[in-house]
């Protein structure tokens, strides 16, 4: 009974593989069936080992029933031409149920209308949330850039601002030590204008003053405020350094204006000085008639050629200076003793020294002394309102020394 039932389970594996290999031409998704096991009484033999025999030792070969290698299709996922991998004969298709089937896609249904204006409506909200999230993108992007100069335009400016300061810092060291030199030759000059007046109230001229006042000027102009960067300074020492510029620009005017009186004035000072313990005639009036018929008498102030001393026996006739055609001419004159004014000759009375000295040496005397006195104010300064007393140009050279060192520390 056993036997019955192994030789039914026995398969002629030659008849298989070639009903697979037939039917493998067909459709590959279709599973053939086993063939019938056979009606006779023997029992079939056992495959061998080998895969082109399918009988068993001893036994004759058999025709096959293959088809020829040439129409065997190759088994799928190897290409024709590749060797097999090991194990698997050539020609030998893989069993069909060891491929996954394939399943055809499912159609999708088509949306309904509804389903359309749904998406439609949902397309435009996007779309205009979107532009929204565009819109808002770009002003944010144009307020960071807003933002963005406005920081580099703060941060610029500090930075310039910041330069301009160092600048100012580094010119007001530099004017400090322009001032302090400008601040020595004002001393300098302030000794040399206090021995002058005290030479001239003595009544004995300062020659050396001239030759002072021309090796004294003041070393500070308009030129030394270039490239420094006065402009960065602080706004009261920039007030202080133009009042100090403007006030010894002037100061040097004044101080050329000196040096030329002390030269002019020297002569007739000391002439004047000796004149008085032995005064001299320097001046007479001679008379003549103007209009018609000679009826007036007029007089005319004239210098004498040769002054001769007033204290003694005066000259009977001496020459005199007289304008003639916009021309001085030198004229003798006889000295008026007597009889009508004027006579046939040219005639001069002298005139007293002490009546013309306001018009001649003491003029002179008075000029220079004022101009003195101004110079020496400017660089001392007038304290005779203490409520408001005006500061000089030495006090003034070395306040401002002190806030350019102060300004120069910025740096």
């Amino acid at each position: 009974m056993a036997d019955d039932k192994a030789k039914k389970t026995k398969i002629d594996l030659k008849a298989r593989l070639g009903k697979t290999t037939q039917m493998g031409m067909g459709a590959p998704g279709a599973v053939p069936l086993p063939p019938p096991p056979s009606s006779g009484g023997g029992a079939p033999q056992a495959p061998s080992s080998d895969p082109g025999s399918t009988s068993g030792p001893g036994s004759a070969p058999r025709a096959s029933t293959a088809p020829p290698a040439s129409s065997v299709r190759p088994p799928p996922g190897i290409s024709p031409g590749i060797a097999p991998p090991p194990g698997l004969s050539p020609g030998i298709p893989l069993p069909p149920f060891g491929q996954p089937q394939r399943q055809a896609p499912r159609a999708e249904p088509k949306p309904t209308a509804a389903q359309q204006t749904i998406k439609v409506d949902v397309g435009e909200e996007i779309h205009e949330e979107r532009k929204k999230s565009r819109t808002r993108a770009m002003l944010a992007a144009l307020a960071g850039a807003v933002v963005g100069l406005g920081i580099g335009f703060v941060a610029g400016g500090s930075s310039a601002t910041g330069e301009r300061t160092k600048s100012a810092a580094r010119g007001a060291g530099l004017l400090e030590k322009d001032v302090k030199a400008a601040g020595d030759k004002l001393g300098e000059l302030e000794t040399k204008l206090n021995e002058a007046a005290d030479k001239l109230k003595a009544k004995s001229f300062p020659d050396d003053l001239a030759t002072s006042l021309a090796g004294l000027t003041i070393p500070f102009e308009t030129s030394n405020l270039d490239n420094k960067g006065v402009g960065g300074l602080p706004p009261r020492v920039l007030k202080m350094v133009l009042n100090y510029t403007s006030a010894v620009e002037q100061l040097n005017k004044s101080r050329e204006t000196l040096r030329n009186l002390v030269g002019i004035a020297k002569d007739p000072i000391v002439k004047a000085w000796k004149e008085e313990t032995t005064p001299v005639a320097n001046f007479s009036v001679i008379f003549r008639t103007e209009g018609g018929g000679g009826k007036t008498v007029v007089g005319e102030l004239v210098p004498n050629k040769e002054p001769f001393a007033w204290k003694g026996d005066y000259p009977a006739s001496y020459k005199i200076v007289k304008q003639e055609g916009g021309k001085p001419a030198d004229k003798s004159a006889n000295r008026w003793q007597k009889g009508e004014l004027p006579g046939n000759d040219l005639t001069a009375v002298p005139l007293d020294p002490k009546s013309v000295a306001g018009f001649s040496s003491d003029v002179v005397i008075s000029r220079l002394n004022k101009a003195i006195y101004d110079m020496r104010t400017d660089l001392h300064g007038n304290e005779d309102n203490p409520s408001n007393p005006i500061p000089g140009l030495v006090k003034m050279s070395g306040d401002l020394a002190q806030e350019l060192h102060k300004a120069s520390l910025n740096q």
